[in-house]
C-alpha cells in the first residue's frame, strides 16, 4: 500500500511526492497502524497507513485529533479500500485521507474523486421514490423479479411514477427493468447494491414538527428508533414517522404553539415508512436520517448498527 500511495499521489498531484517511514513513540492504542511522514503540495503530512479497518467515522475523527497533538502535524488516514457510506461519513467528519487509484479528500480543499463517471444524467440523489424501492430491496428482497404493474401496487405507484423510478435505476447502474411489461432485475444484491446507491441517497426526513399529542400506530423513528436497535438511551420526547399525506390527520397530528408543550416529535418523510419498517422504521432508512448527526454518541450507534444489519 506504501507504494500505491507514493504512486498515486506522484502521478496526479505532485511528481516530487516521496515518503519515508517513521517511528514514533505513542501510547499503545495509537500504534495500530504503519506511519510514513512525506510533503505533498509542500505541505508537511503524516500518513497513517490503516492495517485493519475497524474503526467508526467518529472514532478516526478523534483519532485524528490525539495524533496531530502527539506528532504535531495533520493526518491523512490511508486505506486499501473503502465502502461508500464510509468515505462519505468521513468527509462529513472532516477526516483527511486517501484510497490509492480512488480517492483523496485533505479538508478544506482539495478533494479528488477518481471515480468513472456513469453514461447519462446522474442526479446528486435520488428521487425518493427510487430510494424507497432501493430501500425496500435491501430491507425485504422482494422488489426484484416483480413487473412494473406488480411494482406499482406494491408501492401505490402510478404508471409515469414507475417509469420515473426504472429510468433513474438504469441511469444510475443499478437496475433493469427487462422486457414486457418490465420485469425488475438488479444488478447487485445485498450490500454491493448499498455500496453503490449509497451516493445517491439521502435522509428520507423531510421536515420535523412539534405534536400536541402522541400519534397511535405509527413506527418509532430518530433516537427512539435508534434505542430500539442499540444500547442508546432514547429522548424524553418519544420521536415518530409518518408520510405527507398522513400528517393532515387530526389523531396523527396536533399543532402545538409552544415546542415545550409537544408530547411528540413527528418526522414528515418523503415515502410512507411503512412500506420498508414495521412498528420502528428500517435500519437503513434510520441511518439516512442520522448520519449527519454530530453528537458523537448518535454518530458510533449508527454507525454500529448499520454494521450489524442482516444483508440480503
Amino acid at each position: 500500500m506504501k507504494e500505491d500511495l507514493q504512486n498515486y499521489l506522484a502521478n496526479t498531484l505532485d511528481s516530487g511526492f516521496a515518503i519515508e517511514a517513521i517511528s514514533p513513540d505513542l501510547p499503545l492504542h495509537m500504534r495500530r497502524y504503519s506511519f510514513y511522514r512525506g510533503a505533498l503540495l509542500g505541505k508537511g503530512l503524516v500518513f497513517a497507513l490503516v492495517k485493519a479497518d475497524e474503526q467508526t467515522p467518529a472514532e478516526y475523527a478523534q483519532m485524528s485529533q490525539l495524533l496531530n497533538r502527539e506528532l504535531s502535524s495533520p493526518i491523512v488516514f490511508v486505506f486499501k479500500s473503502l465502502a461508500s457510506a464510509k468515505r462519505n461519513a468521513l468527509i462529513r467528519n472532516g477526516v483527511a485521507f486517501v484510497v490509492p487509484k480512488w480517492q483523496l479528500f485533505l479538508p478544506p480543499n482539495l478533494h479528488l474523486n477518481e471515480r468513472s463517471p456513469q453514461e447519462g444524467k446522474v442526479r446528486k440523489s435520488m428521487r425518493p421514490m427510487t430510494q424507497l424501492v432501493v430501500i425496500r430491496q435491501l430491507v425485504n428482497g422482494d422488489v426484484s423479479g416483480k413487473n412494473s404493474g406488480e411494482v406499482a401496487k406494491m408501492f401505490g405507484f402510478s404508471k409515469m411514477t414507475v417509469s420515473n423510478v426504472s429510468s433513474e435505476l438504469k441511469v444510475l447502474g443499478l437496475a433493469d427493468f427487462v422486457g414486457r411489461p418490465g420485469v425488475v432485475r438488479f444488478k447487485v444484491q445485498g450490500k454491493a447494491l448499498w455500496d453503490a446507491a449509497s451516493p445517491y441517497l439521502r435522509s428520507p426526513v423531510q421536515r420535523i414538527v412539534p405534536n400536541a399529542i402522541v400519534p397511535k400506530d405509527l413506527p418509532l423513528a430518530g433516537l427512539s428508533a435508534l434505542a430500539e436497535y442499540s444500547m442508546i438511551a432514547p429522548d424524553a420526547t418519544p420521536v415518530y414517522a409518518c408520510s405527507a399525506a398522513e400528517c393532515r390527520l387530526p389523531e396523527v397530528f396536533r399543532c402545538t404553539d409552544y415546542d415545550g408543550d409537544a408530547r411528540s416529535l413527528l418526522q414528515i418523510w418523503r415515502y410512507d415508512p411503512r412500506l420498508c419498517g414495521d412498528e420502528r422504521v428500517d435500519r437503513l432508512s434510520l441511518y439516512l436520517s442520522l448520519r449527519d448527526e454530530r453528537d458523537p454518541r448518535v454518530e458510533s450507534e449508527n454507525e454500529e448498527m448499520l454494521e450489524e444489519n442482516i444483508w440480503l
